[in-house]
């Protein structure tokens, strides 16, 4: 052993008497328990319950997919060119696969507290194989400062490892450097449990029969007394011969002994040493099949339990010993082991495909990532492509330049407040950014249309299908009802994308005037009221021209008519909802907030071809309470042919539909 030999020189030397290791305690038997048997790690694992104990921890590590990624710019690849890629993921070495690697060694750490492993280099000083070492052969020492590892061969001789050519996991230990044996702390538990199971044994092999005396009249010698006992063991020993019929010779009679209470409580005894051992390893007690106190509707939170506060810390420990152990020369800081806990975590298949729901419709999750996790191939169109929710959009997005596109512009109107008050300078710009916004903001408002559009249609056409070839009046009744519950829809969807726009608008308007921007309790409850309004005008508007279908249609082409109007519905309607909201919506916003400072309002209109009726309104001011147009009125400027029915008063944008 050379140098390494005389660093031990003078060193307490292991397998002495007063010393001894694991593999000479193994040797004399262990060590006794109060149950009156000795309790080694191998010897154990004839208690069933730490058997599957250790079988449980041991295979739920090794049947984890096990692989080295490379860190990327903010996330992670995997490392399918390094070679200890293919030695963690596949092979360790050339006669084992890597479950059987990680399996053998989980099943020494859970056992012997510590788990060991040979490290072989290449040429290159990258590792080429990793070799299981049985842990009651090894040993360590610090020598000037430097751990090494002593392990004794099969031949019996001690053999020096170096800490460099050594991958070591420790569990729970006292000095960080080597883990307790779980077995020699709780030898008593276990000592118990295999004393149980030897009562038993001995039970059984007894007949299930309790002891006896057989008592004789007279004085037998040694001879008679052997073989007395002989053959009564021969003809009454055992499960097969439990129901034989003794036959008692010279006056002898059968004295049967009691079981005292606490051996015929043996099989309690046993139930409890299994959640003993159970407790010991933190493994649920139905995984090693006790399932007296399991049900079907909590094993799979127990289960889930079990990967998130039994197996997590295991899987920490091996990571990191990858980590530490396995890479060296930078690779540390780039590359990184990891096992892929999902598919235990997996629920049922609803709590799964809800969860991909979420994911999916947020925009973290593609169609392919929601496949691969449930092993399926992936598509190849679109299967990679992220959705983007249409009623959430970047803050730093929402005010950035818009370039305008030809056929863009319309007749949308806007307004600037500046009749009693001057805006302050270099803040002309403002109106044009509520533009902006307002264009920002047009495919959400398109979106939330679009889903209460899309609900009413289906529904319509659903009940013209039922009713209107049987019972125009069972229709209408149900018309009746659709439109009382339709506002919570329209509410549910229209609320989140109006608020954000408001708050968008208010900051803008605000800004304008040089006020402090701030979203008002006022605020927010104009923007309640203003969703009231529009509902009532969306359903006023529905009833009306179904009303007038009704009334103006055959009830032979009733139900086609209507399903065709209700189609128009679905194509158009949710762009003008979009298109006129975000301008009355905007405008009624800043109208509040310039009121609300003092200022009058200026009729402005935006957009190059506008109709003779918005040209008339150009240039009117008006102040707080005052109407650029009252309600029940007819607008008839120059230069049109009939007049425009006014049914609400004006205060601002826009004048009529788009």
């Amino acid at each position: 052993m050379g140098i390494l030999s005389d660093l031990f020189k003078g060193r307490e030397r292991r397998g002495h008497p007063s010393n001894p290791g694991d593999w000479l305690l193994g040797l004399s038997g262990g060590i006794k328990t109060y149950a009156g048997n000795s309790v080694t790690e191998e010897n154990s694992l004839k208690s069933t319950a730490v058997f599957s104990c250790v079988r449980v921890l041991a295979e739920s590590v090794a049947m984890l997919p096990l692989h080295l990624y490379r860190r990327t710019d903010g996330g992670k690849a995997r490392a399918t060119d390094h070679s200890l890629y293919r030695i963690l993921h596949r092979q360790p070495n050339p006669e084992m696969t890597s479950f059987i690697f990680r399996e053998t060694l989980m099943g020494h750490l859970v056992g012997w507290g510590n788990c060991y492993a040979q490290i072989i280099y290449g040429g290159n000083g990258q590792v080429t194989e990793l070799w299981p070492l049985r842990p009651d052969k090894m040993s360590i020492e610090r020598v000037e400062g430097e751990l090494v590892y002593e392990y004794i061969t099969s031949s019996g001789q001690p053999r020096i490892l170096l800490r460099s050519e050594v991958f070591h996991v420790a569990g729970l230990g006292f000095d960080g450097i080597q883990g307790y044996s779980p077995i020699a702390k709780a030898r008593e538990a276990i000592g118990l449990s295999l004393a149980t199971e030897e009562f038993g044994s001995r039970f059984f092999g007894n007949g299930a029969r309790p002891g006896a005396v057989l008592e004789h009249p007279g004085q037998l010698g040694k001879p008679a007394h052997e073989n007395l006992r002989a053959s009564w063991k021969e003809k009454h020993q055992g499960l097969s011969q439990a129901h034989n019929i003794a036959i008692l010779e010279e006056g002898m009679k059968l004295h049967e002994i009691g079981i005292p209470p606490e051996d015929a409580q043996f099989l309690e005894t046993r139930k409890f040493q299994v959640n003993e051992i159970a407790r010991l390893y933190r493994v649920p007690p139905h995984m090693i099949g006790d399932l007296e106190k399991a049900s079907f509707s909590n094993i799979e939170q127990q289960s889930i339990d079990f990967v998130v506060n039994t197996l997590t810390p295991w899987l920490v420990r091996w990571e990191q010993g990858y980590d530490t152990r396995l890479l060296a020369n930078g690779d540390e800081d780039n590359f990184f082991a990891e096992h892929l806990i999902e598919g235990l975590l997996r629920g049922d298949i609803a709590a799964r495909y809800s969860a991909y729901a979420v994911g999916r419709q947020w925009g973290w999750l593609s169609a392919n990532e929601i496949r691969r996790l449930e092993n399926m191939n992936p598509i190849d169109k679109g299967g990679d492509i992220y959705l983007v929710p249409m009623n959430m959009t970047p803050s730093d997005q929402l005010t950035a330049p818009l370039p305008v596109l030809p056929g863009q512009e319309d007749d949308t109107l806007d307004i600037e407040g500046r009749v009693i008050r001057q805006l302050p300078e270099g803040r002309a710009g403002f109106p044009k950014n509520r533009d902006q916004l307002r264009k920002r903001y047009k495919p959400l408002f398109l979106d939330a249309a679009q889903r209460f559009v899309t609900r009413e249609v289906l529904a319509i056409k659903r009940q013209a299908g039922k009713d209107l070839t049987r019972n125009l009046q069972a229709f209408k009744a149900w018309m009746e009802e659709f439109y009382k519950d339709l506002p919570k829809h329209i509410r549910k969807n229209f609320m989140p994308v109006l608020i954000s726009y408001i708050d968008a608008i208010q900051e803008e308007a605000n800004g304008e005037i040089g006020l402090e921007p701030e979203m008002t309790p006022e605020l927010k409850q104009f923007a309640g009221e203003y969703l009231d309004r529009y509902s009532q005008r969306h359903i006023d508007s529905s009833i009306g021209q179904l009303q007038a279908l009704i009334r103006d249609t055959d009830i032979e082409e009733l139900r086609e008519t209507i399903e065709q109007k209700a189609d128009e519905w679905g194509e158009k309607r949710p762009a003008r909802i979009s298109m006129n909201e975000t301008a009355r919506s905007g405008n009624a916003t800043a109208a509040l907030i310039f009121f609300g400072a003092g200022y009058k309002l200026i009729w402005r209109n935006s957009g190059t071809e506008n109709c003779p009726y918005c040209d008339s309104m150009e240039g009117k001011v008006i102040s707080k309470g005052q109407y650029f147009v009252k309600g029940n009125t007819d607008l008839q400027p120059d230069g049109t042919d009939a007049p425009m029915k006014i049914f609400n008063s004006i205060r601002h944008a826009p004048l009529h539909g788009g």
